[in-house]
C-alpha cells in the first residue's frame, strides 16, 4: 500500500495538471450520478446535467484552479505561516468563489442548456447567497488545511477529494433550484381578443408551460398516495406547509400534491 501511494505521488508530482484534470472529470461526473441515483432516487439519469458538471470539472476545476492554487495564490502571498494562509483563504473564499467560480459554473450551465445569458445571470444572483453559505461550511476549514499543510502538487487531488462531497451537495442544490424555477414559471395565460369585424367572434389563445413528465418521480406518487390515505373521510383539510420544513419541499408543489390527493 505504501509503495502504491509513493508511485501515485510521484506520478502526480511529475504531471500534476494532467492528473488534476483527469481526477476532477471523474470526480464531478461520479458525484453528480450519486446525487441523482442515490440521494434524489431518480429513475432516469439526467445526462445533460451530468455533462454540465463533467465539463465544469474538466475546464475550471482541473484547469483554472490548478493554476490558482499552485501558481497565482503562492505568488500573491509567498511564504508560510498563519497570516499567509489566512490571506490566501480570504481571496479564495471571498473573491474567487463568488466572482469567478460560481459565474463560471452558471456560464457553462447556461451554454449547455441553450439558455440566454440574462437568464443565467439572474439565476446566479438569485442562488448566490444560499450557494455561498453552503460553500463556506465545507470549504473554509478544508482550504485552511490545504494551504497550511498540503504539498503544492497534491492540492488538486486533495481539493478533488473534498470536492466530491461538495459536488454532490451542489448537484442536489442545483436540482432543487431548477425544480423551484420550473414550478414558479408554470402558468396559464388566457388572452381574449374581441374582433368586431369577424362576426363579433372571440378568439381564445391559451399558452401553458408545464413541468416535464420526467420530473414526476416515484417519490411524488408516494407522497400523493400517502396524503390521500391520510385525508380519507375528512371534510376539511388544513395541513399548512406540509413537508416544507426539514424536508425542504417546494410550497407550491406540495400544495398541488395535496389538492390532487384531496380531489380523488
Amino acid at each position: 500500500m505504501a509503495q502504491a501511494f509513493r508511485w501515485m505521488n510521484n506520478q502526480i508530482k511529475t504531471r500534476p495538471m494532467a492528473w488534476g484534470m483527469a481526477i476532477t472529470v471523474v470526480k464531478t461526473s461520479a458525484a453528480d450520478l450519486i446525487a441523482q441515483k442515490v440521494i434524489e432516487r431518480r429513475e432516469r439519469v439526467d445526462f445533460k446535467r451530468n455533462a454540465i458538471f463533467t465539463m465544469f470539472g474538466f475546464v475550471y476545476l482541473g484547469g483554472f484552479q490548478f493554476a490558482l492554487y499552485n501558481h497565482i495564490l503562492p505568488r500573491m502571498f509567498p511564504g508560510t505561516g498563519t497570516r499567509v494562509v489566512m490571506k490566501r483563504l480570504f481571496v479564495d473564499q471571498a473573491i474567487h468563489h463568488p466572482i469567478m467560480y460560481f459565474p463560471a459554473f452558471y456560464g457553462i450551465k447556461t451554454v449547455m442548456q441553450n439558455d440566454s445569458f440574462e437568464k443565467g445571470f439572474t439565476n446566479y444572483k438569485h442562488d448566490l447567497p444560499e450557494n455561498m453559505i453552503a460553500l463556506w461550511k465545507v470549504w473554509v476549514p478544508s482550504m485552511f488545511v490545504c494551504f497550511a499543510f498540503v504539498p503544492a502538487h497534491m492540492r488538486i487531488p486533495y481539493v478533488s477529494g473534498v470536492s466530491f462531497f461538495w459536488t454532490t451537495i451542489l448537484s442536489v442544490m442545483q436540482s432543487r433550484f431548477d425544480s423551484t424555477r420550473t414550478t414558479a414559471t408554470t402558468s396559464t395565460t388566457l388572452t381574449t381578443t374581441d374582433n368586431n369585424n369577424n362576426n363579433n367572434s372571440n378568439t381564445h389563445t391559451t399558452t401553458t408551460t408545464t413541468t416535464p413528465a420526467d420530473n414526476y418521480t416515484t417519490t411524488d406518487n408516494n407522497t400523493i398516495t400517502g396524503a390521500r390515505i391520510a385525508f380519507e373521510g375528512a371534510t376539511e383539510i388544513a395541513t399548512g406547509h406540509w413537508g416544507c420544513g426539514a424536508y425542504g419541499n417546494n410550497h407550491d408543489l406540495m400544495f398541488l400534491k395535496q389538492w390532487l390527493a384531496a380531489s380523488e
